[in-house]
């Protein structure tokens, strides 16, 4: 008999997950008990195995049984809690022993992948090609060099160019899943430590905002928030910017293969360089304001203009001197079906916000010569007491 686990030490057993996910395929509906859960996205009944439920299968003439066993949380003498374990048994025939560990155990991981990959849908299409390195011949490689199977991106840019966006497509895409780690919540650097070992493989990991984080922020520069929010508790003071270096490439990435670390900022200049360094963050890419190529890329997929519009040139002119965002323009490609009247609309707010752009900039020189003129002002004060106390 085997027991497998929720988790090993701190990290997710992955036999046990492949063994859940495989079973749940082969559940029976006359069982006695099971568990039913709706996934809200496609309103599918799933049904599941319960606790202490039993399930039979074979294996090239083997059989074997499979058995889900919840052990509740019980008190410590000594004040505390033991949490709650989880465990799925295998029972077999002693002499099957090894045919089950070389053979039948790698078969329900493969069928579970296979099983959980069709569950996941491909919602962006417009990034074929983009990680078609993402293969088996890809990992053999990473093997073979003795390093660990992850990739580290920086998306930076203001807000509303699309940085979330990206994101969810390569998601979607690759079919990772997503862990969305939060700075502001941890409180050391055994926490990032345990967050780390905590996600499962095939995973992208995103910390956004990480120029939010004062740990973050180039220690030869002035010390300056990058943030609106008040200055951090000192519960945040334990979490060190060496912690979440070796988060990133240190010994404790090393604990699981294909996971892409995702870092999102609006001030790239504000981090530390440690941060940004190549085997780190391997590609930096600038999200920018909106050129007129993405806006063409906007145009073919809100309103299906696959060819050049007389509308382009204006539009391209207002652009170069107009700082607005792939966001903000979506919204105004959504307000009508019609096309002419969408472009019209469109040229529209680009005038508006190049009006209130360069009255911004007026009323910032405005301010510039009023501070000038006040610090000649002072200067000549000083001349005229030197020159009448001379």
């Amino acid at each position: 008999m085997f027991d497998a686990a929720e988790k090993d030490d701190m990290s997710p057993n992955q036999m046990f997950d492949a063994a859940e996910v495989f079973l749940c395929s082969r559940v029976n509906i006359d069982s006695k008990r099971l568990m039913i859960t709706i996934n809200l996205k496609d309103d599918q009944i799933n049904v599941k195995f319960a606790k202490s439920e039993t399930i039979e299968d074979s294996f090239e003439g083997i059989s074997v049984a499979w058995k889900y066993v919840i052990v509740p949380p019980k008190e410590k003498t000594n004040g505390g809690q033991i949490p709650e374990k989880k465990f799925i048994k295998l029972k077999f025939e002693k002499e099957y022993k090894e045919k089950i560990i070389n053979s039948y155990l790698p078969w329900i991981i493969q069928k579970a992948e296979e099983l959980e990959n069709q569950k996941k849908f491909v919602k962006l299409h417009n990034l074929q090609g983009y990680c078609s390195g993402y293969d088996k011949k890809q990992s053999d490689f990473y093997k073979k060099v003795g390093k660990a199977w992850k990739r580290g991106y920086l998306l930076y840019g203001p807000p509303g160019t699309g940085k979330s966006s990206l994101i969810a497509a390569m998601a979607n895409y690759l079919k990772f899943d997503i862990y969305d780690l939060q700075l502001n919540n941890v409180v050391s650097d055994s926490c990032l430590k345990k967050m780390m070992l905590n996600t499962s493989n095939r995973s992208i990991i995103v910390i956004e905002d990480i120029d939010c984080s004062k740990q973050t922020h180039d220690r030869k520069r002035t010390s300056s928030s990058s943030c609106t929010s008040p200055v951090q508790p000192k519960r945040f003071s334990q979490f060190s910017l060496s912690g979440l270096l070796n988060f990133i490439d240190g010994l404790w990435s090393c604990c699981g293969d294909e996971r892409i670390i995702i870092f999102t900022t609006n001030h790239k200049k504000r981090l530390d360089p440690a941060l940004l360094r190549p085997g780190r963050m391997d590609v930096h890419i600038h999200m920018s304001y909106l050129t007129i190529d993405g806006f063409k890329t906007l145009a073919a997929n809100y309103l299906n203009i696959l060819d050049h519009h007389w509308r382009f040139t204006e539009i391209q002119d207002l652009l170069r001197g107009t700082k607005v965002t792939p966001a903000e323009v979506a919204e105004e490609l959504m307000k009508s079906d019609d096309q002419e009247v969408v472009l019209e609309g469109v040229v529209k707010f680009l005038q508006r916000k190049k009006t209130e752009e360069d009255a911004a900039k007026e009323r910032i020189n405005k301010g510039k010569d009023a501070v000038l003129e006040e610090k000649i002002k002072k200067i000549d004060a000083e001349k005229e007491k030197i020159e009448s106390s001379g």
